[in-house]
């Protein structure tokens, strides 16, 4: 499971709901079944709501059931190792869908705090080459690219104009902060490859697709309201007039 580790988990100082509890916002991994019978095996990276660290444990869910991990500790310090659910392992006998939350994350320079996330792909889909663009965000706010090995001894190659080599076992996460139009990711094995981005100090996560995913050649999208809206398109030169 891939996460952000550059942006901190907002501290609120109020009930914000009405029950008279001050609920903290905190990174989690939602778990959805789609058989019954299905077991689901899960190894977190960090302490979570019911179970230690790097101790692998497991749940029995039924059709439909929804299973949520939590990290015990809100990430006001996103780098202290031990404190970020980034690696978690989860590994299912039956189909299921996860999806990586991370609440109330606040960017430098902005002030503002949003719950950023999205529902991940399975580890045999993921690639070893993508192309990261970067987005709108202040200057302060650090955009970044997470990448997450699969493997051990994954040696991954980042280039923003010059050539960044590191290698990583399975479950390590490396930041590598977007300070360039494009930055080339080439990895030895399997990674996944999350991205932080947004509009401003508006900010948002997602996992990115591999170059050789074939993708679709028709995307819907809409918009209801009057703010900005902009679209990052990255396509093979010379097929720019194509569209």
């Amino acid at each position: 499971c891939p996460f952000q580790n550059t942006w901190n988990n907002r501290n609120l100082g109020g009930d914000l709901n009405g029950d008279a509890v001050i609920t903290q916002p905190k990174q989690q991994i939602n778990i959805v079944s789609t058989m019954p019978g299905t077991v689901v095996w899960i190894t977190p990276r960090c302490a979570v709501v019911g179970h230690a660290a790097n101790i692998t444990y497991s749940i029995a869910m039924g059709y439909g059931d929804v299973y949520t991990v939590e990290n015990v500790t809100q990430s006001t310090n996103t780098l202290t190792p031990g404190q970020n659910l980034g690696g978690t392992i989860v590994v299912s006998n039956n189909p299921i869908s996860v999806t990586v939350a991370d609440d109330s994350v606040i960017t430098p320079g902005g002030g503002c705090f949003d719950l950023i996330g999205d529902q991940i792909v399975p580890v045999d889909v993921v690639g070893d080459s993508y192309i990261a663009n970067l987005g709108f965000m202040f200057a302060a706010s650090v955009e970044s690219i997470f990448v997450v090995a699969t493997d051990n001894f994954t040696q991954v190659t980042i280039n923003n104009g010059a050539p960044f080599t590191y290698t990583l076992n399975k479950g390590d996460t490396k930041q590598f902060p977007m300070t360039t139009p494009l930055a080339y990711v080439q990895a030895t094995k399997p990674v996944y490859l999350w991205q932080t981005s947004g509009y401003g100090c508006e900010s948002g996560g997602a996992i990115l697709p591999p170059l050789e995913c074939a993708g679709s050649d028709t995307v819907v999208f809409s918009r209801n309201n009057t703010q900005p809206f902009l679209i990052n398109v990255v396509c093979k030169a010379g097929n720019q007039g194509n569209f």
